[in-house]
């Protein structure tokens, strides 16, 4: 019995754990102390709105010889991007939290998608942590890189703006009505 236990013991220890992990939390009159603890408070009645993002890093032995940075990149619903840079040379473990509230979350929508890089100074990746998300942003001079706004209280005549294969809006060329139309 004790071999076992200690077999388990030594099979738990040899875990590895995550180098970064990355978490998205809204930020709302939910989110409030005061709402948990049913008390008075004056920030309810307009309470903030918005997100904050939790970044914690645990930067290996070895990484810490390389002089890691934390490269962390944020992609907007707007399709802008934030990019943020942390010195891990002296906080081998550590956090920090982006908060986008008020203003600045109704002007950019929100947080789509986000990614973080643990990089050595000669820019080795060292550990990556992507949202399921994340893609690179694709910019084309010239043109506008907004995200399309499809109408979702509207009503389409019929046959006109079904869903299609990939669960994308078809844009017809008819949209009279007449789904077996021609153009």
């Amino acid at each position: 019995m004790w071999l076992s236990l200690l077999a388990l013991l030594a099979l738990l220890s040899c875990t590895t754990q995550k180098a970064i992990d990355i978490s998205l939390e809204p930020v709302s009159a939910d989110t409030l102390a005061s709402s948990y603890v049913h008390t008075p408070d004056p920030r309810r009645k307009h309470p903030p709105l918005g997100q904050k993002l939790y970044i914690w890093w645990w930067v290996p032995n070895q990484a810490m010889e390389e002089k890691p940075e934390l490269l962390v990149d944020i992609l907007f619903w707007n399709t802008t991007k934030k990019e943020m840079r942390f010195d891990l040379k002296e906080r081998r473990i550590g956090y920090e939290v982006f908060e986008l509230v008020g203003k600045e979350y109704e002007t950019t929508g929100g947080i789509l998608t986000y990614r973080a890089r643990m990089i050595g100074s000669e820019g080795n990746l060292i550990e990556e942590w992507r949202h399921q998300m994340w893609t690179n942003l694709i910019e084309i001079k010239g043109r506008s890189t907004e995200l399309p706004q499809l109408p979702l209280d509207e009503e389409a005549p019929e046959g006109c703006g079904e869903w299609g294969d990939g669960m994308v809006p078809t844009e017809a060329p008819f949209c009279d009505g007449d789904p077996g139309g021609e153009p």
